[in-house]
């Protein structure tokens, strides 16, 4: 006889629909939803996204501009005093 084995026949239970509600899948959340350890998740990358943008982005060109502008002033009030220098020497 088929479905018997050494310990009787097998025994086929079938569950009611409403005992366990189907499971869901991240796919299966609503439109527009995501879990929301996925949510934070996506927040702290785009924290850092920003944070590293701005950085490098804004903050170190900002940084080096300003450097260089420091630079151009410096040679420019030094090539100021070498030529004031250079006139009180020929006189």
């Amino acid at each position: 006889m088929r479905g018997q084995g050494l310990r009787g026949p097998l025994l086929q239970c079938e569950r009611p629909s409403s005992a366990h509600p189907p499971r869901r899948s991240l796919g299966a959340l609503p439109e527009g939803r995501l879990p929301p350890v996925l949510t934070l998740a996506i927040s702290d990358a785009l924290k850092s996204t920003l944070g590293l943008g701005v950085t490098f982005g804004v903050a170190f060109p900002l940084l080096v501009q300003g450097l260089i502008v420091y630079a151009v002033m410096q040679a420019r009030g030094e090539r100021a005093a070498n030529e004031e220098r250079r006139r009180s020497r020929r006189r």
